[in-house]
């Protein structure tokens, strides 16, 4: 599992975001030719951005991963309501 929580600097959200993405593509290649469901689960994380805060999401159990990543992410959510 990954979880990642980075407060950007003032205009720097979109720097950032760009980086958790390529580290969520690095996991999802560490994964590619083996471990099928970490592989999957890979796949499904989220970057999420909320202002100046942005988030890495990969979590859950294989056989709920949509139900664990769209727990996690209206976890996130629930804080900038």
């Amino acid at each position: 599992d990954n979880v990642i929580a980075i407060k950007a600097k003032d205009g720097k959200a979109e720097d950032v975001k760009a980086a958790l993405e390529k580290r969520k593509e690095d996991v999802i290649q560490s994964f590619e030719q083996y471990l099928p469901d970490q592989y999957e689960k890979a796949q499904k994380g989220l970057v999420i951005t909320k202002g100046n805060y942005v988030f890495l999401v990969i979590v859950g159990e294989a056989e709920q991963i949509d139900q664990d990543m769209n727990k996690a992410k209206e976890i996130v959510d629930s804080y900038f309501s």
